[in-house]
């Protein structure tokens, strides 16, 4: 089994940082501390994978980036919540080492106030 290095955004108590962990399915529940996880392209090769029930959750921590050179590259530029992890890809689609350097992370995290909370919500787009 390889190991990964990622980046683990950690809200609660507003830190950035390198980890390295085997690269397993329980490992990515362990460190995001949930059990259902969900992802979305964040920038280049890289994904951030999130808890998909955060947003239901109470005493959630959330954090944004205030940097349009990423945002505008997420899929979904909104809040997140709880802790992340950000994973890079191989040619295979399997898990790799992160590719963007955490220095970028760091400087355009934005912590949101304690206390911020956004509501989950549904669209349904009928198709014709």
């Amino acid at each position: 089994m390889k190991n990964v290095r990622a980046i683990l955004i950690d809200p609660f108590d507003c830190s950035v940082s390198y980890v390295e962990y085997p690269d397993t399915l329980k490992m990515i529940y362990k460190l995001l501390q949930c059990s259902t996880i969900d992802a979305q392209h964040f920038f280049g090769d890289d994904y951030i994978y999130f808890d998909d029930e955060g947003k239901l959750k109470d005493n959630q921590r959330y954090f944004q980036f205030s940097d349009s050179k990423i945002t505008h590259k997420i899929s979904n530029p909104v809040a997140l919540c709880g802790r992340c992890l950000i994973i890079g890809t191989d040619d295979e689609g399997g898990n790799a080492n992160v590719n963007i350097d955490i220095d970028i992370i760091k400087e355009k995290i934005e912590w949101l106030p304690d206390g911020y909370k956004e509501e989950p919500f549904m669209r349904f787009i009928p198709l014709d």
